[in-house]
């Protein structure tokens, strides 16, 4: 495609109970909660943007990633790989939770601009510019997309708004973590797969490489679904199969799921590579919260009945790498997708 393709389904996201990821309830006249999550050792931010958060008067840095498109080498130069974007250079994003308060969100662009917006416009949040930063506030857990003007004009017409490097705000409720009978994956030593008595695979704050071969999540001796938790901060390169005849698995957390080490190629020719394949599960799965980004192919692929994706958000630049297949699925509002 020749310009970007943005989708927000909505600004509300939900929590749903399971006996896999332990989830605090919080009443309004608690105290408020910012959640920000580490930078993971070894991967670069940023180097455009930078985010600052503040609620209650505290302020708080939060980590911006960055996805290349493959198009484009890191000085905006075409590199001969052909994408879906000719126009989109890299997408750039931050992750957050929050309850209580609002929180101010402030985004200092290192390159000077003349206005910005945020997207969705049907949201009407109103921007402050001081300098080469941009502040507004978030009341309400969403997806925003932050677009900035370099004319001296601002842009009246939207053609002449930069999409060469947008910057999205992912915000969530609190993450909730682990629970039940898990095993607690290593930063940068190899994952061992799970064992029967084992529930989940829970990833903390860390950069993880899974390798070509996905991941299995099987079924316990139990007979339930093995699953798997992502906690903000948490960068793991690599995808998931989920085992045949698995029913209930949930994948949730704040963290990445990265295709970026993924070969391509194989799986073009196959045309059978998901970041998140279970195309013969018996259903009821809960995709929930994570970050996809860099599938060489596809992003979920899921099969049987009732499964649900919930707040989920997928960063691609390839050519169908946006879709996903999840069966009689309940989709409920709070994810973003993003192709080039």
């Amino acid at each position: 495609m020749g310009s970007k393709a943005f989708l927000i389904l909505c600004a509300a996201l939900f929590i749903g109970g399971s006996i896999l990821f332990c989830q605090t309830a919080r009443g309004a006249a608690e105290s408020s909660v910012l959640e920000v999550y580490p930078a993971p050792m070894g991967i670069s931010p940023s180097p455009q943007y930078s985010v600052q958060l503040v609620q209650n008067g505290q302020k708080k840095s939060s980590f911006v990633y960055q996805s290349q498109n493959p198009g484009f080498l890191s000085n905006g130069e075409p590199s001969g790989i052909t994408t879906s974007s000719t126009l989109e250079q890299s997408t750039a994003w931050t992750t957050f939770s929050f309850s209580g308060a609002s929180v101010v969100v402030q985004i200092t662009n290192g390159k000077p601009f003349t206005a910005a917006r945020i997207l969705p416009s049907h949201r009407q949040i109103v921007s402050t510019i001081t300098g080469n930063v941009v502040s507004f506030s978030v009341s309400s857990p969403g997806n925003l997309a932050v677009d900035f003007c370099y004319l001296a004009d601002s842009c009246p017409t939207d053609s002449e708004w930069d999409i060469s490097n947008p910057m999205l705000v992912f915000s969530n409720p609190p993450q909730g973590g682990p629970g039940g009978n898990y095993l607690t994956a290593k930063p940068g030593s190899p994952v061992p797969p799970l064992s029967n008595t084992q529930s989940m695979v829970y990833f903390p704050p860390g950069v993880y490489d899974l390798g070509q071969t996905p991941y299995v999540l099987g079924i316990t001796q139990d007979g339930g679904a093995q699953g798997a938790f992502l906690a903000g901060g948490a960068y793991v390169k690599g995808a998931f199969q989920i085992a045949p005849n698995a029913k209930g698995t949930k994948i949730a957390g704040r963290g990445i799921l990265s295709g970026e080490e993924i070969a391509r190629n194989p799986c073009e020719a196959s045309q059978t590579c998901s970041m998140i394949d279970g195309t013969k599960i018996a259903g009821q799965a809960l995709i929930q919260g994570i970050t996809i980004v860099n599938s060489p192919l596809r992003n979920v692929n899921l099969k049987g009945v009732e499964n649900t994706l919930r707040g989920i958000r997928i960063i691609s630049w390839y050519a169908n790498s946006g879709s996903f297949a999840s069966g009689e699925a309940v989709s409920d509002p709070g994810s973003a997708i993003e192709v080039g």
